[in-house]
């Protein structure tokens, strides 16, 4: 790698600064040279300007981005001093008159060569605690897209991290300016709830351009920037795609970075996404909770014990199992940081070695929830839900439901929607299998109100028939919608196959469309055998957040082609039911995948469960709710004796079948032509 360039019109000039410059690792050539396209990056460029300063302006404008670690020195004729100044006003370099004084060109170069190799004592600290702290909280985890964040190639493509507040959104954020493509310059980092008018946001800006370092590179860290206003967010997103006014930070090279809540899909941007967030959605990395990744408590909590007894000048002491066990079975709404303030909390009140369970000190607030995202900005009237009633109330004490012991026998579960009819009279009675038929809802069950519109507020109407006749009848006649539909052009085409069979066009046309329909024949057959071989349900218990979640994100690809934007708010602080996981898993992901392919392209799916003390015929459920808009005039085509085809469904009339075999229950409201709304209650 060649130490320094040296850049130059004329040859005659470009050999003298060899000479003054005496460094034998060096590169020289003439601004338009191509030599200097493939040539690894240096640490010095010295350029001369000459003529119409046209041909270096052009260099500096290619490779000044991708030079970014290098010191520049201009050499231009003493009466152009100002006005290479004035042209080459965002390079951060030294300007010399020509010729350069030999002793004192050398000192510079040897000057700015030591400059880009040396470190203060403090940066080198800083980064070594910066690291060891990065190690501790994230070396469980893999961050793929984590190398692109830290390639200086890419240093000026905005880097986004989701996640929940204290989960490390902002160390990752340091950690790669630390040791990505702005390392050595200046780091601001912008609270956003401080930030209420893009006035105060440049007034830092500025300040951040007079900071050491400023003049090589500025990261700006926007915390929690989906959380700024929304005209702030649309100027913001301006200055990121193409630059800060009054040329702030002009000189250097400038990364955007920002944090944000989790989002399902972060790395597709949709027209529901905040403006701030797209636009800094060049490279994302996201983290999950602290609850999510259980396995790291132990060492997390060893770690800081480690470090807050070297920092006290005490020796160790360890948490004993049973205190472990707590920590982990924690739900951690703060996550990382919340973990790490209980674990010097109870260090600094308690000096037992083993630290038991009994002396963990968890701070008078209440755990309550996980994180809840801000309830997104929609501007259409009526298509938002209510969020107060879906988010359980804050409680440190609410215990988790345990799971039955094994001897404890399984709840009764409803009868099985072909349980035979009743014998006539004189005949008698056919033995049966099925559980007992469950009792009919009691009149006074309130239903709580889930829908919020434009009309005001309302509630779910009741099935106009729940029996088990009814669902048979149904069922049968989804059976035959999905099929009838792709047999449809089958037929039409084979129709026309003899009369038109010598076009080529047709017989493409004939085999695409014959391909489709019998694939799409067969994997409702597929459906249907799977749900066969279900068998009864067992006992059990699931974990309905968890369940959703994976549902969600086995459609993740088909999400992004579409554009979907799915709005998730799920109650992760009671989340278990008891029933068979699998019955629950086929029915919610028969629900979730009927709703996305209803849902049109760039449409919306809103999913979201809460845990109720009385939800279901009185006794502890929790709830599921699903909405989603379907283009009108397709939400009641090809209804089937008056019901509308969400309920029509195979896959909801299979999904009800086996809620009803789990002791639960699936309410649909198809009543608007344009939205449906699915209600899943399930025995807790």
């Amino acid at each position: 790698m060649a130490a320094l360039w040296i850049v130059h019109r004329d040859p005659a000039r470009r050999a003298a600064l060899l000479r003054l410059a005496a460094e034998p690792d060096s590169l020289a050539g003439a601004p338009t040279d191509r030599q200097f396209e493939e040539a690894e990056s240096p640490r010095i460029v010295l350029l001369g300007v000459q003529g119409d300063f046209e041909a270096e302006l052009e260099f500096a404008h290619r490779f000044a981005p991708r030079l970014r670690g290098a010191a520049w020195i201009l050499i231009c004729e003493p009466g152009d001093l100002a006005e290479t100044r004035r042209l080459f006003d965002t390079l951060p370099a030294e300007v010399l008159a020509y010729p350069p004084d030999a002793i004192a060109l050398r000192r510079r170069l040897r000057a700015a060569r030591q400059r880009r190799l040396a470190d203060t004592l403090s940066e080198r600290r800083a980064r070594d605690v910066l690291a060891a702290r990065f190690a501790r909280w994230f070396g469980d985890l893999e961050l793929p897209d984590l190398l692109r964040a830290l390639d200086p190639q890419l240093a000026r493509v905005p880097l986004l991290v989701r996640g929940e507040p204290g989960s490390g959104r902002g160390l990752l954020a340091r950690y790669v300016h630390a040791f990505g493509g702005t390392t050595g310059g200046a780091f601001l980092s912008v609270p956003c709830d401080e930030v209420v008018s893009p006035e105060a946001l440049l007034v830092r800006l500025e300040r951040a351009s007079s900071t050491p370092g400023a003049e090589r590179a500025v990261a700006i860290c926007l915390e929690d920037a989906d959380r700024l206003p929304l005209g702030v967010q649309h100027e913001l997103r301006s200055w990121i795609e193409l630059a800060p006014p009054g040329g702030v930070c002009a000189g250097a090279a400038l990364r955007w970075m920002g944090t944000a809540g989790p989002a399902f899909a972060p790395d597709a941007p949709s027209e529901g996404e905040a403006p701030i967030v797209s636009a800094l959605a060049g490279v994302t990395l996201e983290l999950p909770p602290l609850r999510e990744r259980p396995a790291l408590v132990p060492a997390l909590v060893a770690d800081t014990a480690l470090d807050w007894a070297n920092a006290q000048g005490q020796r160790t002491r360890r948490f004993s199992d049973e205190a472990l066990a707590a920590l982990q079975d924690y739900p951690w709404p703060g996550n990382l940081r919340e973990l790490e303030r209980v674990v010097v909390r109870t260090l600094a009140s308690d000096a037992s070695d083993p630290v038991p369970a009994a002396a963990l000190r968890f701070g008078d607030e209440a755990p309550a929830l996980p994180y809840q995202p801000p309830a997104p900005e929609i501007a259409e009237p009526g298509r938002v839900l209510r969020t107060d009633e879906l988010r359980a109330p804050a409680s440190a004490t609410t215990p988790r439901p345990a799971p039955p012991s094994p001897t404890a026998a399984p709840s009764p579960t409803a009868a099985s929607p072909f349980t035979p009819a009743p014998p006539r009279s004189g005949e008698p009675a056919r033995p049966t299998s099925a559980a007992p038929a469950e009792p009919p809802p009691a009149a006074a069950e309130p239903e709580p109100g889930f829908l919020v519109s434009d009309r005001g507020v309302s509630t779910l109407p009741p099935p106009p028939d729940d029996s088990a006749d009814a669902l048979a009848r149904r069922f049968l006649a989804a059976i035959a919608h999905e099929i009838r539909n792709p047999l449809v052009p089958i037929r039409t085409l084979a129709q026309l196959l003899p009369q038109r069979f010598e076009d080529p066009e047709f017989r493409s046309r004939f085999a695409s469309q014959v391909g489709e329909d019998v694939a799409r024949i067969a994997s409702v057959i597929d459906r249907m055998a799977a749900f066969a071989d279900l068998g009864p349900p067992g006992p059990g218990v699931a974990d309905v957040a968890e369940l959703l979640d994976q549902i969600l994100e086995s459609h993740r690809s088909a999400i992004q082609e579409r554009r979907l934007l799915v709005l998730k708010e799920l109650d992760r602080s009671q989340p278990l039911v008891h029933c068979d996981p699998e019955h629950l898993r086929f029915a919610l992901a028969g629900i979730i995948g009927d709703a996305l392919a209803r849902a049109p392209e760039r449409g919306d799916l809103y999913l979201a469960s809460k845990h109720h003390a009385s939800g279901l015929r009185g006794m502890p459920s929790v709830r599921v709710l699903l909405r989603h808009h379907t283009p009108a005039g397709i939400a009641r085509h090809g209804a089937v004796e008056g019901v509308s085809v969400a309920e029509n469904s195979l896959e909801l009339v299979m999904a009800e079948s086996i809620l009803r075999g789990l002791g639960g229950r699936l309410t649909i409201d198809a009543t608007e032509s344009d939205e449906t709304l699915l209600l899943v209650d399930i025995p807790a």
